[in-house]
């Protein structure tokens, strides 16, 4: 683990974003950006911007429950109170649209089947989400898996990404999906390996506040990084029971 994918993606946006003002807001931004993770290095944290690990963990126990109305998470991050809807929801725990409507049974269901499929795709941005007044405005458009030379790949399509503290949140999350979809998958294909990950943004942006911390990210570089474990899950009871040495790990 060596934090070279994100530390890219820092140079680029320093180097070739366009400033340009949204909503009242400076922001430098690249469009159409692919971020491409190797396996396992979704955990990645630079001295000038400290992962906040403990906050990833309950925002992905938090889409495991799958609970539109569950708003447990305002007590870990307060920008949540913002988002909440008129009707008590958050349009972005996407457990609700990964796990509650059955995306996810869909996606493993369909590569258990046929190998190659390409049809193992679940949608989170929709039509639902298309209104005015929305505070909550979905930023994943989807993700699609698929296995190749027997290695689970798995394509995230993001709307919108802030590179300093949403992409590194949706990495870590997104990085527990990919683990949790290749353990579901090992009954079937024993010999399985979990595949690269690639993020694909269409506007990737860093805000005005955060531009003294980009500067410094990349000036530090590698110098600046540290890097944290993972632990690969073997079966889908791993993901799942906190009696497991992975659940005990996500409620540490």
């Amino acid at each position: 683990m060596n934090g070279s994918h994100f530390l890219t993606l820092y140079e680029d946006l320093l180097e070739g974003g366009q400033t340009l003002e949204v909503r009242g807001s400076k922001v430098i931004e690249l469009t159409d950006y692919r971020l491409r993770i190797p396996p396992l290095e979704y955990i990645t944290s630079f001295q000038a911007r400290k992962l906040n690990l403990a906050y990833c963990k309950q925002e992905w126990l938090w889409y495991l429950r799958g609970d539109r109305f569950d708003d447990s998470i305002q007590q870990h991050a307060t920008m949540w109170k913002k988002l909440k809807q008129s009707d008590g929801g958050f349009n972005s725990n996407y457990g609700q649209y990964i796990f509650e409507e059955g995306q996810f049974e869909w996606c493993v269901r369909r590569l258990s089947e046929d190998k190659y499929t390409r049809q193992a795709s679940m949608q989170l941005l929709n039509k639902s989400h298309m209104y005015e007044g929305n505070t909550d405005f979905v930023c994943t458009h989807g993700i699609n898996f698929r296995i190749r030379d027997n290695r689970l790949d798995m394509t995230v399509m993001m709307r919108s990404n802030d590179a300093i503290f949403g992409t590194t949140n949706d990495v870590f999350c997104f990085g527990q999906l990919l683990l949790m979809t290749r353990a579901a998958l090992l009954d079937q294909y024993p010999e399985l390996e979990v595949g690269t990950y690639t993020h694909f943004v269409n506007s990737i942006h860093v805000y005005e506040r955060h531009w003294e911390m980009l500067e410094r990210l990349v000036i530090e570089g590698q110098s600046g990084f540290y890097s944290i474990d993972q632990v690969v899950p073997d079966s889908l009871d791993d993901v799942l029971l906190s009696t497991s040495k992975y659940g005990r790990w996500l409620r540490s």
